[in-house]
C-alpha cells in the first residue's frame, strides 16, 4: 500500500466514527483485527484488548454511547511501511455527564490489504477513569494513567525490552534535547549511537518501571535496568531517574540520572571504596 492510500484509509476510518456510523467504521477493520487502548491492569475493561468485528461491534456502539468526536480532529498523520502514526486532539464530549473536556490521543494502526488489522490507543485514561467515576459516583482508582505515561511505558517496552531501533525514530524528536548521557547531539542520531552500543555490550537487556506518574505533557520516574555484561560475564542490574516531555506523541525533552558507578562496580572497573576515596580530604 502506498502512503496516499494509508491516509485514505485513516481519514475515512475516522470521519465513520466521528458521525458514529457503525457499519461504516467497522467496515475498515479486518475481520480479526485486534483493538487495544493501552490502560494499566487495574483498570478492567478499559484497558481490554478485543479482537474480531463480533467484538468491535460492541465496543463502538458503546463507545458512541458515551462519547462525541466530533470536534476531536485529526492533526497529524505520519506512516511508516504499513503503519500509521495518528495524532488527534480537540474536544471529546462525554454524553453520561455533559461535560467537554479538553486532551489529546496518539494512535497506531497498522494495515493489511486494506484494512486495518492492529489499532492500539494511547489515551489520557486518567481522564477517561474520572470521567466515569464521577458519572458512577464510583472511587477513582490509583490504577488509572496519563496519555505520557502510556507512551512512555510503550517506550521503554518496545526500546529496550524489545529491542526495536525503529521506535526510537517514531517517537523520538529529531531535535528532543537529552540529558544525563552525555550525548554532544540531540534526537535519533545521538541517541542511537549510545543505544546500540548498550546492546553490543549486553545480553538480554531489560528495563522495569519502578515508579511512574504524569500527565497528558509530562512524566517522570524511575526504572531498573538489567542485563548480562558480555565481556565480564557478570548480570548486573542498576536504577535510574527518567523525565520525559511529549509533543504529539514524541519526545521532545529527556532527561536522565543513571547510577554509571553502581554499573561500573559491577562490572569490576571501580572498586566500591573509589567514590569515597575521591571525596576524601
Amino acid at each position: 500500500m502506498t502512503t496516499q492510500e494509508i491516509i485514505t484509509l485513516v481519514e475515512g476510518s475516522y470521519a465513520a466514527r466521528r458521525e458514529e456510523l457503525v457499519d461504516e467504521a467497522l467496515d475498515f477493520f479486518d475481520p480479526d483485527a485486534v483493538f487495544r487502548i493501552v490502560a494499566n491492569p487495574g483498570m478492567g475493561d478499559i484497558g481490554r484488548s478485543i479482537r474480531g468485528h463480533d467484538q468491535l461491534r460492541t465496543q463502538l456502539e458503546e463507545l458512541f454511547k458515551v462519547w462525541d468526536w466530533k470536534d476531536f480532529p485529526i492533526r497529524t498523520i505520519a506512516v511508516e511501511g504499513d503503519t500509521a502514526f495518528v495524532h488527534s486532539s480537540g474536544i471529546m464530549h462525554f454524553t453520561p455527564t455533559g461535560k467537554d473536556v479538553q486532551t489529546e490521543a496518539l494512535d497506531i494502526l497498522r494495515f493489511k490489504n486494506g484494512k486495518i488489522v492492529e489499532f492500539t490507543e494511547f489515551a489520557d485514561t486518567h481522564l477517561v477513569a474520572s470521567l466515569i467515576a464521577e458519572a458512577t459516583g464510583e472511587q477513582l482508582s490509583d490504577a488509572s494513567e496519563s496519555l505520557a505515561v502510556g507512551l512512555m511505558r510503550h517506550w521503554f517496552e518496545k526500546v529496550w525490552n524489545q529491542q526495536d531501533e525503529a521506535t526510537i525514530h517514531k517517537m523520538l524528536h529529531d531535535d528532543c534535547l537529552i540529558a544525563g548521557l552525555n550525548l554532544a547531539e540531540t534526537g535519533p542520531k545521538a541517541f542511537i549511537p549510545f543505544y546500540q552500543k548498550f546492546l553490543l555490550a549486553f545480553d538480554q537487556p531489560r528495563v522495569d518501571v519502578l515508579e511512574i506518574t504524569g500527565d497528558t505533557v509530562n512524566t517522570t520516574g524511575l526504572a531498573t535496568f538489567s542485563g548480562h555484561h558480555k565481556k565480564t560475564g557478570k548480570d548486573v542490574s542498576f536504577e535510574f531517574g527518567f523525565s520525559a516531555r511529549w509533543e504529539g506523541g514524541q519526545i521532545v525533552e529527556a532527561r536522565n540520572v543513571i547510577d554509571f558507578h553502581g554499573l561500573l562496580q559491577q562490572i569490576g572497573e571501580i572498586e566500591a571504596s573509589t567514590l569515597a576515596a575521591a571525596l576524601e580530604a
